[in-house]
């Protein structure tokens, strides 16, 4: 299984502040959009994932995830997500892309 290098919270704070052009904003404010971005991409990465997962497998998931199984979680989504760090990457880059264009067009109408 791939390990994947420890993130600098912190950097990742400043990347995603500079991303959605927030700086502007009071900490508080920006922890507030964080975070709510935040679950809004990993609900979206999530989604991708199972999307790749075979139906027929999905309660097999569901059991493990009730069981907090994290060990069995971790096996059957390598199995039929083997990329699965690139695919969360891809989800959360797209996610805070569409974001972006949101927050982009709700500007140019006011």
């Amino acid at each position: 299984m791939t390990t994947v290098a420890p993130i600098d919270k912190e950097e990742l704070r400043k990347r995603i502040v500079a991303e959605l052009n927030i700086g502007h904003l009071t900490d508080d404010e920006q922890e507030k959009v964080i975070n709510k971005v935040s679950e809004v991409l990993m609900k979206r990465a999530t989604l991708e994932v199972m999307r790749r997962i075979p139906e027929d497998q999905l309660d097999e998931l569901d059991k493990l995830t009730e069981a907090e199984d994290g060990a069995g979680i971790q096996k059957l989504v390598a199995k039929y997500v083997p990329n699965v760090e690139e695919v969360v990457t891809q989800a959360a880059k797209d996610g805070l892309a569409e974001h972006k264009r949101l927050v982009t067009e709700l500007v140019a109408k006011q």
